[in-house]
C-alpha cells in the first residue's frame, strides 16, 4: 500500500457545499461516471519529497507554500489518510503566484538523496539522478494544476490516498 497526494479543484459552490455538508465530499472524489477527469490530479509518491524541497522541513513549513502539500483547512471524515483538506480560491492565487517564482535550479540544489532518506522522507527509497526528475516532473505538473486552478478561480481539495 502507498501513499499518493491527490488534487480536485473545485468550484466556489461545490466547497461551499462542502463547508455545510463534508459528506459532499465523497461524491466530488468519487464521482459516479467513469469518464476521465481534468480536474482531479495526483502526484503519486512525490508529495512528500515536493513538500520537503519546498518548505526544507519533514512535516511543517510556512504559508503559503506549506498549503501546496500538506497545508488547508481539514474537513470532514478521514479519506485514506486522514481527512481531506481545502484550499480556498484566494489562497490558491496566492500559493500560484509564489510557485512561480520558485526556479527549477533552486529546487534541485535543495536535493540530497541522503538527507532525505536520514529524514524519511516518503517513500524513503531515495537514489540520485532518476529520483530528482521524478520529483522535478510532479512538482512541475502541480505548479500547473495550481496555475489552472488560479485561472480558473477554483478552490482545491486535497488529501492522501
Amino acid at each position: 500500500m502507498s501513499m499518493v497526494g491527490c488534487y480536485k479543484r473545485i468550484t466556489q459552490h461545490d466547497l461551499n457545499k462542502i463547508i455545510l455538508d463534508p459528506s459532499f465530499i465523497e461524491d466530488i472524489i468519487y464521482p459516479d461516471d467513469d469518464h476521465y477527469d481534468e480536474s482531479f490530479f495526483d502526484i503519486d509518491k512525490a508529495w512528500h519529497g515536493i513538500h520537503y524541497l519546498l518548505n526544507g522541513k519533514v512535516w511543517r513549513g510556512r504559508k503559503p507554500l506549506f498549503n501546496a502539500v500538506l497545508g488547508g483547512t481539514a474537513i470532514g471524515d478521514e479519506i485514506g489518510y486522514g481527512p481531506a483538506r481545502y484550499l480556498t480560491i484566494d489562497q490558491v492565487v496566492v500559493l500560484a503566484r509564489y510557485l512561480n517564482k520558485i526556479s527549477i535550479d533552486k529546487l534541485k540544489k535543495k536535493y540530497n538523496p541522503k538527507k532525505f532518506i536520514k529524514k524519511h522522507i516518503y517513500p524513503d527509497v531515495w537514489d540520485e539522478e532518476e529520483d530528482l526528475e521524478y520529483l522535478i516532473e510532479y512538482y512541475v505538473l502541480l505548479v500547473n494544476f495550481y496555475n489552472k486552478a488560479a485561472e480558473n478561480h477554483e478552490a482545491v481539495l486535497l488529501y492522501l490516498s
